[in-house]
């Protein structure tokens, strides 16, 4: 009796748990080289669709914020970066310099 307790609380909180973000390893193609951010990407299913197949479903959108950069990428399934914007925040007194 005190062994089906057991498992029934260990299956219990197995199935409680929360996954976290999942980390994708984000090497492939043209686009990767460009990422800053990529260690720090979490990433999730996208619904993105694309007009022609030319890169493989399902997708996912890894993100990212490191200071005042925001980097995004869209994922296909063989890990490829298939789209890449990076957004930095800037304060207007600094625009000059920063550019």
């Amino acid at each position: 009796m005190r062994t089906l307790a057991i498992i029934a609380l260990a299956l219990l909180l197995a199935c409680s748990e929360r996954k976290a973000p999942e980390r994708v390893q984000l090497a492939h193609g043209p686009l990767a080289a460009l990422m800053t951010q990529h260690a720090f990407a979490t990433c999730g299913k996208s619904d993105r669709t694309y007009e022609g197949v030319f890169h493989k479903p399902p997708y996912q959108t890894c993100g990212s914020t490191v200071g005042d950069s925001t980097e995004s990428a869209e994922v296909d399934s063989d890990s490829l970066v298939v789209e890449l914007q990076n957004n930095w925040t800037i304060a207007p007194a600094d625009k000059g310099s920063v550019f």
